[in-house]
């Protein structure tokens, strides 16, 4: 495995992760702990004397008095606001976390160039830069072009990139997120 399949399978672990945490099935049913293993593989720039910290907060340090069913949404509001869980704060809308979205759209063309292979994918490029160069273009003619250029129907391809939440599968890679 080179060094750039390395850094996607890292990358694809942080995307998995952050996912999950936009899951309130998977958060709710997720003690303290398993919280803060989710939250610190989603953030691996996080400091671990700031997740010692954040596991002490949520009581998944594991030692005594810690509470190892603490449901994992109220744990991490408890921490987020450094308050009780429940305590006066109203949830926020659901918003992508910074980062994310960039993240998912070069992985969103990776996944396009091992579908496609090297020579169509960088064929699909040239033509779209071509055609719509100086111009506005949606993400509709990106898909049309490399369905035209490719001859796939990648209506289901992008709909699983660009439209759904849950992260797919690089089967290439062998990635699949966790659930």
């Amino acid at each position: 495995m080179g060094a750039q399949d390395e850094t996607l399978r890292r990358w694809y672990a942080v995307l998995a992760a952050r996912d999950r945490l936009h899951d309130p099935s998977t958060l709710t049913a997720m003690n303290g702990h398993e919280l803060i293993n989710v939250v610190l593989a989603a953030f691996p720039g996080a400091h671990l004397a700031a997740g010692s910290a954040v596991r002490a907060r949520c009581g998944g340090g594991g030692g005594a008095g810690a509470h190892p069913r603490r449901r994992g949404a109220a744990a991490v509001a408890a921490a987020a606001a450094g308050t009780p869980a429940g305590h006066g704060r109203r949830p926020r809308p659901r918003r992508p976390i910074p980062g994310v979205i960039y993240l998912r759209g070069g992985f969103t063309l990776h996944a396009l160039r091992l579908r496609l292979g090297d020579e169509t994918f960088f064929r699909t490029l040239r033509i779209y830069t071509d055609r719509y160069r100086y111009g506005t273009v949606t993400t509709r003619d990106f898909i049309v072009t490399a369905e035209i250029v490719s001859g796939q129907d990648l209506d289901a391809f992008f709909d699983a990139w660009l439209y759904q939440t849950k992260l797919p599968p690089m089967p290439e890679l062998g990635l699949e997120p966790e659930r």
